[in-house]
């Protein structure tokens, strides 16, 4: 009897060594099988940038895909990197993907227009040469009625902000004719200073030669007319809009703003000659600084 519980604890035993060697032996083949189709789909590109990464990590168990040591090289020069690209949930059968669920931390990029847009020349002036910033994303796109729901995209710049935003969309339409008809269910967008507006602010006066107190208070003042004239003009919730602005203004402040329309409003809307309060009491907007 001895002899066999000795024998069935045996068989278990080497049971579970196989099975925990046929886990790692098939997350070892996926994660080689991943490298050789990101290097083949890289490629492609190979002309416009070149990627490099020290290692590739597969967990079967949650189904993530981790990418590490990240170094993208552009013919401009530019260089942008990442500690980790780590991808929860993706659509595999579609690009761009229906919905993705991703992160990525310790990501640094240049300031320059080709990364940061508009935003770059406003945010070199505050002296910001380089951004590294913690960031992630989840969204689900339903293509079939048009709706998107971006349940967060959040970034964290360790020395400027933190902004979280969420959003419904509907009647999605791609390229520039299908866009104007996207229409906005809800959104929301919570803004954390950590620097950037205190920095903007700082780069502002000095271009304008005038003390940041000074620059800060015309623009407060001004947001305070617009409130006024709103609040005579029974636009109550632009009123208070425009009051919260004054205030951050004054600050910076952290800002908090939600987006909740009675009804969808189309993107054209805002192509339409309509005033700002018109549009804010539109979308039915709460702003709060703190």
């Amino acid at each position: 009897m001895r002899f066999g519980r000795r024998l069935a604890l045996r068989a278990l035993l080497a049971l579970a060594v196989f099975l925990a060697v046929g886990w790692f032996g098939a997350e070892m083949y996926l994660e080689k099988r991943i490298d050789q189709e990101i290097r083949r789909k890289l490629a492609e590109v190979h002309d416009k940038v070149r990627v490099a990464w020290s290692g590739v990590d597969v967990d079967l168990l949650t189904q993530s895909l981790t990418v590490s040591g990240i170094e993208a090289a552009f013919p401009d020069g530019t260089v942008m990197t990442a500690d980790r690209l780590r991808v929860r949930q993706a659509d595999r059968e579609h690009f761009p993907p229906h919905f993705l669920r991703a992160e990525i931390s310790g990501w640094t990029l240049p300031v320059v227009p080709a990364y940061l847009g508009m935003l770059a020349p406003p945010l070199r002036l505050s002296g910001y040469k380089t951004l590294t910033l913690d960031a992630d994303v989840d969204y689900a796109f339903d293509a079939e009625n048009k709706l998107l729901d971006l349940r967060r995209l959040h970034f964290d710049a360790h020395d400027a902000c933190e902004l979280s935003l969420s959003m419904y969309l509907e009647n999605i339409g791609f390229g520039w004719l299908q866009a104007i008809g996207t229409s906005i269910r809800s959104g929301e967008l919570h803004y954390v200073e950590r620097g950037l507006a205190g920095r903007l602010s700082n780069a502002f006066a000095a271009a304008a030669q005038m003390p940041r107190e000074q620059l800060t208070g015309q623009l407060s003042d001004a947001l305070l007319r617009d409130a006024a004239e709103a609040r005579t003009a029974g636009q109550l919730q632009a009123a208070e809009a425009f009051t919260a602005l004054a205030a951050f203004a004054r600050g910076p402040a952290d800002l908090h703003i939600r987006v909740r329309p009675t009804e969808p409003i189309p993107v054209l809307y805002f192509r339409m000659g309509r005033s700002l309060a018109e549009m804010l009491e539109l979308l039915n907007i709460e702003i709060s600084a703190q």
